[in-house]
């Protein structure tokens, strides 16, 4: 991949991660952030937490590996989108977004900021996922064809 390719990339991505911040409509209420909007593929996160950290390799600084666990609630209402969460695969890459949104209840976007400033986004952070838990701690990659996910709420479980 050339650089100008991964560059093309990268500001896919970034479009992407700004359509849905726009979509999902961080507010700032008693405090603390809340979505006042949806959108397809962002949903907030109910618990996030590093399982993982090996020791770097010889002659290097960083982690050899970091993996940790994110958990989610499906949306409710509407199946297609259900669907797309629930097919969310090995190997798959997510992004992380931390939002601690400046615009208060009633108030709209300073245009005048960029758009990190104005929606109060901290960090991004992009992973890999190795699997994916449903409720009742099925790896659903294991489940046999046609075997029901149960409940509303699955676990990532990613590298960083």
């Amino acid at each position: 991949m050339t650089n100008t390719h991964a560059q093309y990339h990268s500001y896919e991505i970034r479009q992407d991660i700004e359509d849905a911040i726009r979509r999902i409509q961080p507010r700032l209420s008693t405090g603390e952030t809340v979505f006042r909007g949806w959108s397809r593929m962002a949903l907030p996160i109910s618990s996030f937490n590093i399982t993982r950290v090996l020791k770097p390799n010889l002659g290097d600084t960083k982690p050899a590996l970091v993996s940790a666990e994110v958990s989610y609630y499906l949306p409710g209402k509407n199946q297609q989108i259900r669907w797309e969460w629930d097919n969310i695969k090995q190997h798959d890459v997510i992004f992380l977004v931390t939002v601690q949104s400046p615009i208060r209840e009633g108030d709209t976007p300073n245009p005048d900021l960029p758009f990190r400033e104005r929606h109060g986004v901290i960090t991004v952070r992009g992973c890999e996922v190795n699997e994916v838990v449903d409720e009742a701690g099925n790896v659903l990659s294991d489940l046999e064809e046609g075997r029901e996910r149960r409940g509303n709420k699955r676990t990532l479980r990613v590298f960083l």
